[in-house]
């Protein structure tokens, strides 16, 4: 299909999911974190998203002896940049400094999203350090380490073929510290209006399953979410039929971006141009400051801002990718539900399925061991390029 098909295609999916008006390929608008943004604001809001590389010179990973990243990290580093910027609007840019703090190259608690302590929760998953991350590997151990951290208040959810997007199950993940605090006793119905044949009394599990209903629905969150949703969409390439749905997640107003990229070769994609995905491409190998003084130091903080994002067509990239949504609140939660089944009823087969309970779902038929420990994949001899500046 041609990019002009595409972008229409796109166009015809965002006016049926609600997002905007179709304005014609001249005027089809950019989205970054999904806010519409013209072609300056754009680069300005690249410029001031944290841009996280390959890095050399931090603390050996003992005992592997690798005190640099630079051609196996990438997707690690795409993860963070995921992580970070979701963090970043999650908590205000008042913030940044922390976030880039948690983000620095070192071991321990200080640094708790640093790339030695994704190697290391990695190591749970079968992944050795100096071995290559899929996406759903990748977003488990983000996971793994939000689940450790609590003075973010952000819970990140990965969805899995056996474990898909269900609204009941997130409710009820969103919710486990209430329904902890409340006895399933303490929800009865005491008005004594039954009858025998219309409205028999409930029983003790009938009741039970109800209390929770409720509590599932009248509950508020105390947390926000940030669904990480892997998906595979084709075997070899992404397929023509995918662009358009895709292109449309990521102008959802919950949207984080996405990554994916190409065989060993990831990217963190934050938005689109266009028809065009914008990326913050990690293969540029930088010093690393540690946790010392030059965390804090102009040149290191410079080092973060992409001035020169790449711009790639949908179908160049890998189908196997991991879209990412934000949920600040409950009712964001709902607005997306409300969005993602739209998009899944435009698509056959969705993108990725939207189930109220959990049910067997639908499932792309495709074979993927993008995300097997990279011992496990065929060789793929695709070099990692990288720039040593």
């Amino acid at each position: 299909a041609s990019t002009q098909q595409r972008t229409m295609a796109a166009a015809a999916v965002s006016v049926a999911v609600g997002l905007e008006e179709c304005r014609g390929e001249a005027e089809w608008p950019s989205y970054l974190l999904g806010t519409e943004s013209g072609e300056e604001e754009l680069q300005r809001r690249v410029e001031s998203l944290l841009w996280l590389t390959y890095r050399c010179g931090f603390a050996e990973m003992a005992p592997y002896g690798y005190s640099d990243d630079a051609g196996w990290g990438c997707m690690l580093r795409s993860c963070q940049m995921l992580l970070g910027n979701a963090m970043v609007r999650h908590l205000g840019s008042g913030r940044r400094e922390d976030v880039v703090r948690w983000f620095a190259d070192a071991p321990g608690e200080v640094a708790v999203y640093s790339i030695h302590n994704m190697v290391k929760v990695g190591m749970r998953y079968d992944v050795l350090p100096g071995e290559w991350y899929g996406p759903g590997v990748a977003a488990h151990v983000l996971r793994d380490l939000c689940e450790a951290q609590s003075e973010v208040a952000l819970r990140v959810t990965v969805t899995s073929a056996e474990k898909p997007l269900c609204r009941e199950a997130v409710l009820d993940e969103m919710t486990r510290a209430v329904d902890e605090r409340v006895d399933d006793s303490a929800v009865v119905d005491d008005s004594g209006e039954y009858d025998p044949l219309l409205r028999p009394p409930p029983s003790g599990e009938s009741a039970r399953r109800e209390a929770r209903r409720q509590r599932l629905e009248e509950a508020e969150w105390d947390e926000s979410l940030l669904l990480v949703v892997p998906v595979r969409l084709g075997l070899h390439k992404l397929e023509d039929k995918f662009v358009a749905p895709l292109l449309a997640c990521l102008a959802f107003p919950q949207s984080v971006g996405m990554v994916g990229g190409r065989p060993r070769q990831a990217l963190y994609f934050p938005g689109r141009r266009g028809a065009d995905l914008v990326g913050l491409d990690p293969h540029v190998v930088q010093p690393s400051p540690g946790l010392g003084p030059g965390l804090k130091s102009p040149k290191y903080l410079d080092s973060l801002r992409c001035r020169s994002p790449r711009f790639l067509d949908p179908t160049a990239i890998d189908p196997s990718l991991a879209l990412a949504f934000y949920c600040h609140t409950k009712l964001d939660f709902a607005d997306f539900l409300r969005r993602a089944r739209a998009l899944a009823a435009l698509s056959q087969p969705p993108i990725f399925d939207v189930l109220d309970t959990l049910t067997t779902a639908r499932t792309l038929d495709f074979d993927d061991d993008d995300d097997l420990p990279a011992s496990s994949r065929p060789d793929d001899d695709d070099d990692d390029d990288y720039v040593v500046v």
